[in-house]
C-alpha cells in the first residue's frame, strides 16, 4: 500500500570494450561510483487517490472476471 524505497548503485566509465586497461589503477583513479537510496513521500492526497484508483481497477477487473465466466456459461456446450 505504500511506495518501496529505491536502492540504487552506478559505477561510470568502467573499460567495457578494452578489458586489458581494467587494471585496479584505471578503476581506483578514472571511474566513479555512486550509490543512493530514495523514497517517495507523497502529499496532497495523492495517496488516497491511489488507493481508490486501485480499487476501481479491482472492481472492474472483478466485473470483467464475472462477465467473462457469465459469457462462458451460456456458451457451453460449444457449437460444433
Amino acid at each position: 500500500m505504500r511506495p518501496n524505497p529505491n536502492l540504487f548503485v552506478d559505477r561510470d566509465y568502467l573499460p567495457a570494450f578494452t578489458p586489458s586497461s581494467a587494471n585496479s589503477t584505471y578503476i581506483q583513479s578514472s571511474t566513479e561510483a555512486d550509490i543512493g537510496l530514495s523514497y517517495l513521500i507523497e502529499r496532497g492526497k495523492k495517496r488516497q487517490a491511489r488507493l481508490k484508483a486501485a480499487k476501481d481497477a479491482t472492481a472492474v477487473t472483478i466485473s470483467t472476471v464475472a462477465d467473462n465466466e457469465r459469457t462462458l456459461t451460456f456458451q457451453w456446450p460449444p457449437n460444433t
